[in-house]
């Protein structure tokens, strides 16, 4: 796997492919955000909060995809009640909304984020010191 998104085989790339948390459609992580988000929002009436700032989605996708095979949605999820007033024409519908107010989605959100922050920082140090010179390279070894 490389970076994260793609694997490489035979000079072909392979797109990384994320199931739906509650069914079995799959997407593609990278390219089908969008599409996968609209899934959830139109079939299961999920909603994920703040999802451009989940650090790695994938990884989020992964995590709650098992958590709700171990519990109901609504062990997790806010339910927003839509269509709730005697006046409103349409039937009351639920919505689910995935957010960090659940202190479990909040520590994963960290938890991802603090896991990005330290690998891309370990790449950015990796190519800094082999860009170095050897002087260089020596002398930001003995600093650590």
């Amino acid at each position: 796997m490389q970076g994260g998104h793609s694997e490489v085989t035979s000079g072909e790339v392979t797109k990384e492919k994320v199931g739906c948390l509650l069914c079995a459609q799959q997407f593609d992580v990278m390219e089908m955000q969008d599409d996968l988000l609209r899934h959830l929002l139109l079939q299961h009436k999920l909603v994920i909060a703040d999802v451009k700032l989940v650090a790695h989605f994938k990884k989020y996708l992964d995590y709650w995809r098992q958590r709700f095979k171990d519990a109901a949605i609504t062990e997790f999820c806010s339910v927003i009640k839509t269509n709730t007033k005697e006046t409103d024409v349409e039937p009351e519908e639920s919505y689910y909304l995935l957010c960090d107010a659940l202190p479990e989605d909040k520590n994963l959100r960290v938890r991802l984020q603090q896991e990005k922050l330290h690998f891309d920082g370990s790449s950015v140090y990796v190519r800094i010191l082999a860009a170095a010179p050897k002087k260089t390279l020596q002398f930001t070894m003995s600093l650590l």
